[in-house]
């Protein structure tokens, strides 16, 4: 299931492109929490109440990454240099 979301992410991150500068941000910081909830139930434990928790999430990220997904990937590196979540550290 988790690689389904990181594959998905990948994906809009891949193929996206920004036409409003916090909408990007806002898709990443929503893809992000679904990878989370989604990691979490590798515990072993499952609940009705953290099925519904992710549920909801991925309806929040498809919902505010949905207009990116088929936007220019030179687009998406322009939005990208405005998005700290997706800023990264060329020391490490």
């Amino acid at each position: 299931m988790i690689k389904y979301f990181i594959a998905i992410s990948f994906l809009i991150l891949s193929t996206a492109a920004c036409t409003e500068k916090e909408g990007l941000c806002e898709c990443v910081e929503a893809t992000n929490q679904v990878n989370k909830l989604s990691a979490s139930f590798f515990d072993g434990s499952y609940s009705e109440e953290r099925k519904d928790s992710l549920d909801q999430a991925k309806t929040l990220s498809d919902s505010l990454c949905a207009p990116y997904i088929d936007m220019r990937p030179q687009d998406l590196h322009k939005a990208a240099q405005n998005c700290p979540s997706l800023k990264m550290d060329p020391t490490k």
